[in-house]
């Protein structure tokens, strides 16, 4: 049997075991959160490129299209 301040302790490790595991997790969420607005950004920029931009950096405008159509999720 564990004494009163033993199970405190413990109780208290675990405790901050869990907010640590949830701290991480929001971070993680939110984390993939900025990478999918920065995507729907970035693809967003793509679509409304020139064709003579697209040629300059070599992407036809079938693909800019394809690209900014991707749901902002996907990779």
């Amino acid at each position: 049997m564990l004494d009163p301040i033993a199970a405190s302790r413990e109780a208290e490790t675990a405790s901050s075991r869990a907010a640590v595991a949830l701290a991480r997790a929001f971070g993680a969420f939110f984390s993939w959160c900025a990478r999918c607005y920065e995507r729907a950004e970035q693809r967003r920029a793509l679509a409304e490129l020139e064709d003579r931009m697209l040629r300059d950096v070599g992407i036809s405008r079938s693909d800019a299209l394809r690209e900014a159509e991707k749901p902002f999720w996907k990779e």
